[in-house]
């Protein structure tokens, strides 16, 4: 079928690396260490005595394993202002990310301790955006974490120098467009089991085909400015649209369980399908011909089938829309619902 479309292309390679790691990842524990607070002028993280940023601690994205601005050495000085030394046990989570996609990708891959019961008693220290106030204001981070057993009163937040004498840092579960473990699976979807204990399960799977459209979102990291004349002649066609920002969180993720087909442009909600064993046939477009990787390994831990597909002719918006880092546009909208049908 997809030999006979003339817009649509099968998408043959991927942006990134890509690994799937069976064993569990390391642990480090690590003894008198300096956590400073998120600075963006990146002379924050784990420390030694020496002003020396703790490899293990310290969060890389992309192909090449980047750590952006970070800084991985201080001068003493500037660790001489932790003055309190902390004598419990932490466990380090991270950075917390206050985006959707990258919230999955980038906070929850230090948790997967959290899998065993026996570190339930454990706190959680974290680096991020904002403070646990603002992230257990966003529902899906309350969701998450709360699938998780984290409430505000299990985190402690790096607000300011502190001193640890016992820090336990687990290494990343997955890391973007880099590898990703088994383990991050398995605590996705103890999450996702968690969060739709009280979303039974239908006894038929849902065969009106869905489309999840991002025609309705404010702002984010990309979108099609024109999709919404293929959501018009799909809709038309019988397909469902939905917008997934206006559901809750076990809303959106019982659409990868229980529905048959699912179809839109590659973003954020089609993380999703990482919290169950998903049953759906995907039909997904991506912004170019080399999709991000980081779809590929959730779509392998999830075990869900995905088709990837890239339209020909797609032009990227020189200055875009506001809220947006890219904006792209199909040469030929129509082309691409009618061949979407198609493929249906």
């Amino acid at each position: 079928m997809l030999d006979a479309l003339s817009t649509l292309r099968r998408c043959q390679a991927m942006w990134g690396s890509y690994e799937i790691v069976h064993e569990r990842p390391s642990v480090s524990d690590v003894r008198d260490v300096i956590a400073l607070p998120t600075d963006p002028g990146g002379s924050w993280g784990i420390f030694n005595r020496s002003g020396r940023a703790l490899d293990e601690a310290m969060d890389r994205h992309g192909p090449n394993g980047t750590i952006g601005d970070r800084k991985t050495q201080v001068p003493i000085s500037t660790l001489r202002s932790a003055l309190n030394t902390v004598d419990e046990t932490y466990i380090y989570g991270g950075f917390v990310n206050l985006h959707f996609g990258h919230f999955i990708v980038n906070t929850l891959p230090r948790l997967w301790p959290l899998i065993d019961r026996a570190n339930d008693n454990y706190k959680i220290l974290f680096h991020g955006q904002g403070n646990p106030k603002d992230w257990f204001g966003l529902p899906f981070i309350r969701d998450l974490f709360g699938a998780l057993g984290l409430t505000e009163d299990r985190i402690v937040f790096i607000d300011r120098p502190m001193v640890f004498s016992r820090l336990i840092v687990p290494h990343p579960s997955f890391q973007e467009q880099s590898f990703a473990h088994r383990a991050f699976g398995q605590l996705c979807r103890m999450i996702g089991d968690n969060i739709l204990r009280d979303h039974p399960l239908q006894q038929e799977r849902n065969m009106a085909p869905a489309y999840l459209s991002k025609g309705n979102l404010k702002s984010g990291v990309g979108r099609f400015a024109n999709e919404n004349v293929v959501t018009e002649i799909l809709s038309a066609s019988g397909i469902e649209i939905i917008y997934p920002e206006t559901l809750a969180l076990p809303e959106q993720i019982a659409l990868f369980r229980d529905r048959q087909t699912i179809l839109g442009t590659a973003g954020s909600a089609f993380h999703n399908s990482v919290f169950v064993t998903s049953r759906a046939k995907i039909i997904c477009i991506s912004p170019s011909c080399y999709p991000n990787s980081n779809f590929m390994m959730l779509d392998a831990l999830s075990g869900t089938h995905v088709t990837y597909l890239y339209a020909a002719g797609t032009e990227t918006i020189v200055g875009g829309e506001a809220g947006f880092l890219t904006t792209l546009k199909f040469s030929n909208p129509e082309a691409v619902a009618k061949e979407m049908l198609q493929l249906l």
